[in-house]
């Protein structure tokens, strides 16, 4: 390091400072590192305070310094030792995501802490019980701006793709907000299933066996296609349902169940002696 002084001009000259260990002595060691004040160029035309210079370090640059004199000049400093120290890991390819599922939880207070709920519903010629099934879902209390629609259409031979199309056109183009869902998705497969779809036929017993295999299928890949790491609770909903609580989901979730079915009801003549004795493998 060097120090400047102003001279008669009010340029600036250099001074060499003393090293610590120079021949001067202790006198010029602490001399060395005390302020002084230069010279004030013009006293009698300026007011400004006299600028303050400090001298720091040998009067060599560091890189003229031999290795002894660094360790003299640095003697008193140390070094800082960082033990068992683990670099963070960065990565950068966009082909890698990282999902964390600790801040999802599914607890009884679901409305107070936003939990995601996800519907699910298989369709297979589902046209005449769309526009009810509409209406009671519109019905929900749970919060419509919480929860997602997800539907898979297959084997079908009317027109559900059509009439489901023209039924979620008209829920979330509602101008009551409250109506919408967050969102809504259709899924497409087939599985190669032709039996009838009479009430009487898809829930006798001997139909019982290929259909719940095909039933099972296509709710595999409809949850598969739609579950996304936000949702909280999955609810399975059948088309056909008549009636149901406009509360349901929140009954549901006051339980505190990971699983939980509800009781269900058959009134009607339309079901069969063979159906009724099977209320307990109905979903």
């Amino acid at each position: 390091m060097e120090r400047a002084q102003w001279n008669s001009r009010g340029s600036a000259k250099v001074q060499h400072c003393p090293t610590p260990n120079s021949p001067t002595g202790e006198a010029d060691k602490k001399k060395a590192l005390r302020p002084f004040s230069a010279p004030q160029k013009n006293t009698a035309t300026t007011n400004t305070a006299s600028p303050r210079f400090y001298c720091w370090g040998p009067p060599k640059s560091p890189m003229e310094m031999t290795p002894n004199e660094q360790s003299a000049w640095n003697a008193h400093l140390q070094t800082p030792v960082i033990f068992n120290h683990h670099a963070p890991i960065e990565v950068t390819n966009e082909t890698i995501t990282e999902i964390d599922l600790n801040p999802i939880a599914s607890t009884p207070n679901a409305v107070s802490n936003q939990e995601r709920v996800l519907i699910l519903t298989p369709l297979r010629d589902a046209s005449p019980y769309l526009e009810q099934y509409f209406d009671l879902l519109t019905q929900l209390t749970y919060p419509h701006h919480l929860i997602d629609l997800a539907f898979l259409v297959g084997d079908t031979m009317d027109d559900t793709t059509g009439l489901l199309a023209a039924e979620l056109e008209r829920v979330q183009a509602n101008p009551n907000e409250d109506i919408p869902f967050r969102s809504a998705a259709i899924v497409k497969k087939d599985f190669g299933v032709h039996e009838s779809m009479g009430v009487e036929d898809r829930h006798s017993f001997k139909a019982q066996a290929s259909r719940r295999k095909a039933l099972g299928r296509a709710r595999n890949y409809l949850l598969s296609a739609a579950l996304k790491p936000e949702h909280s609770w999955v609810y399975w909903r059948d088309v056909d349902i008549k009636d149901s609580p406009s509360k349901i989901i929140e009954d549901f979730i006051a339980h505190d169940r990971d699983v939980l079915v509800p009781t269900l009801l058959e009134t009607g003549e339309e079901y069969t002696k063979d159906s009724k004795l099977m209320d307990g493998f109905l979903e």
